[in-house]
């Protein structure tokens, strides 16, 4: 079972985040500032469908800047044991449940951009992740996927 996660994935997956928001911040977002302002000198708004775009595109790309500031916090998180939850599920934990089919289950709990089924990382906003969030050993979940539906009780969580 490799749950491990090697210090220089998280790297790399927060190289990539900084790198996108420093384009956001730098250049994306300055971009659809200017076209909104552009429109907005041009006068009359009630029909200007390129001011909508202007302000479609400009409220997607701070979405996605506030989404990339969580995900890089998220990963500055990762890998610090001081930081993992104890005594119930989070992002770090490692977790060991049993399905109703009494097929056992191990893996480590990470953000979305570290799930790895092959090495046992279960994504937080995957449907079992959903279900098993904030949660303590011995409870049961009721998981629903595109394929099945079952009851789960959580054994273990460290």
């Amino acid at each position: 079972m490799n749950q491990a996660i090697d210090k220089s994935e998280i790297d790399a997956e927060k190289a990539k985040a900084q790198e996108r928001i420093d384009e956001l911040i730098n250049k994306t977002l300055p971009f659809y500032r200017a076209e909104k302002s552009k429109h907005i000198e041009q006068g009359d708004l009630s029909e200007n469908i390129e001011y909508d775009n202007a302000i479609s595109s400009l409220q997607k790309a701070e979405v996605e800047l506030m989404s990339l500031q969580h995900k890089l916090d998220a990963l500055s998180n990762m890998g610090l044991e001081n930081y993992v939850p104890t005594g119930y599920v989070g992002i770090g934990s490692t977790v060991t449940i049993r399905r109703d089919d009494g097929e056992v289950l191990h893996f480590l709990v990470v953000v979305p951009e570290l799930g790895d089924a092959e090495k046992n990382r279960l994504p937080v906003d995957s449907m079992l992740g959903k279900a098993i969030l904030g949660k303590e050993a011995g409870e049961e979940v009721w998981v629903r996927t595109s394929s099945r539906k079952y009851y789960a009780t959580i054994e273990a969580v460290v």
